[in-house]
């Protein structure tokens, strides 16, 4: 091949070297960019095919004359290289350890608010590794990229695409409440003396709520009727806040408890102790346990002394408002109240792919499908071969600014040496032209 030839070859080089730098330059200024995936470019040789005369050879014909070719740029983003995690102090922050992404649509393609919204027809449906979320004014989880994160209602079945996938949208508010909840269990806690007489009693109070989230101190009796054996009833029923304004009507049904010689029930009891009328119209009848439980509680015979148990579980809550959201480490988004009652809302699905690095990037730190990437596969955390969710965490940028520096350094040494090869080529075409 002639000169030109030369001539090709550098600009092939410096073609490459250029793309490298770029892909670094892009890197460098990525490296605080959460969940971002550096960009590696790769080369490969450029054979230029000529007519050029042959030689027989030991193993075939061999030609007289070198034809240069060059180098030919591929460009392929790290996708599936982990970065570090980092604890954050948002509980709507969010990292995957492992492989996976969470699934995202541009906030612009989503209409309405609240549970209302919903993904317009034709919107992107892309993936992503930046897990910084925050509710925004009409209660959709988006990320500083503009992109909502989906997931599907704590309850249905995952479908089998992205296109199965809703905004995770919650009330915005401002003020969120939910009504309360009767209590319907109570395990008691708590010493009977060994030495009671006949017909002596001892009293605990026990907090319950109604049905329309009213609380109330019930007050239990126990009265001794023999040697180790005694009844439990309802004798009270108090508002505890007295401006409600509820009145109530407290119908005894005594419960019989018998111990023995270790102070230890013989049976566990579970009933009524009584039935309750209110003047709100609200409902209470909780079922009551007196025996041993797996955590401890329960009723015992002991000493001379009677101890009110500082541990007892009773069910209900009142009304309460909403305090918080956030995510647990099985990918469930959850509201938080004041009333101690945690509400499970969406379940976040871990999306993967057979091919990762087959993936189309997008502006926004987001990548679509391709037909080398794949059909994506909808899981929930930590199966099927899909990441764990890690709340409260995210996933710092995949850049080593020391591999990309001496990456850069190699890459310009690189540039200017392919530019020696073409000005020593218009050197000798210059020579070759300055003959007379």
């Amino acid at each position: 091949m002639s000169l030109l030839g030369i001539f090709v070859t550098g600009v092939t080089g410096i073609n490459a070297q250029a793309q490298k730098l770029g892909a670094i330059s892009d890197n460098i200024s990525n490296a605080n960019t959460d969940g971002y995936k550096p960009t590696d470019v790769e080369f490969q040789t450029l054979v230029t095919q000529t007519d050029a005369p042959t030689i027989p050879g030991s193993t075939g014909p061999e030609p007289v004359n070198y034809a240069p070719g060059g180098v030919i740029p591929t460009p392929r983003q790290l996708v599936s290289l982990q970065g570090l995690l980092t604890s954050t102090s948002s509980n709507t922050d969010v990292a995957i350890s492992g492989n996976g992404f969470f699934a995202v649509t541009p906030e612009s393609s989503i209409t309405g608010s609240g549970t209302s919204a919903t993904i317009d027809k034709g919107a992107t449906l892309a993936v992503t590794r930046a897990g910084s979320f925050v509710m925004d004014a009409n209660g959709l989880l988006t990320n500083s990229a503009g992109y909502t994160l989906l997931g599907t209602p704590v309850g249905s079945t995952l479908p089998t695409s992205l296109t199965g996938l809703v905004p995770v949208a919650l009330d915005p508010g401002p003020t969120v409440t939910v009504p309360g909840s009767a209590t319907t269990q109570v395990t008691l806690n708590g010493n009977l003396p060994a030495t009671a007489t006949l017909g002596s009693s001892n009293q605990l109070s026990v907090g319950v709520y109604d049905s329309a989230g009213v609380e109330y101190s019930l007050g239990i009796t126990f009265t001794n009727t023999g040697t180790n054996t005694w009844t439990a009833a309802a004798t009270s029923l108090t508002p505890v806040n007295s401006t409600t304004g509820v009145t109530t009507t407290v119908s005894s049904t005594p419960q019989s408890l018998t111990f023995d010689s270790n102070g230890q029930l013989t049976t566990s009891t579970l009933g009524s102790l009584g039935t309750f009328t209110l003047s709100n119209g609200a409902t209470l009848s909780p079922t009551f346990s007196f025996g041993a439980s797996t955590s401890g509680l329960g009723l015992t015979q002991f000493g001379s002394t009677f101890a009110n148990g500082d541990s007892q579980q009773v069910g209900g809550a009142g009304a309460g408002y909403r305090t918080g959201i956030a995510v647990t480490n099985t990918g469930v988004v959850q509201e938080i109240y004041s009333n101690g009652e945690t509400i499970p809302r969406y379940q976040l699905p871990v999306v993967t792919y057979i091919n990762p690095q087959g993936l189309e990037p997008e502006t926004g730190n987001v990548w679509i499908a391709t037909q080398q990437s794949g059909k994506a596969a909808i899981n929930l955390p930590n199966t099927g071969g899909a990441g764990q969710i890690m709340p409260a965490e995210l996933e710092q940028s995949s850049v080593d600014l020391a591999t990309e520096f001496e990456n850069m350094i190699v890459s310009e040494a690189t540039y200017q040496a392919n530019t020696k090869t073409i000005t020593t080529a218009n050197s000798m075409w210059q020579t070759l032209t300055d003959l007379r």
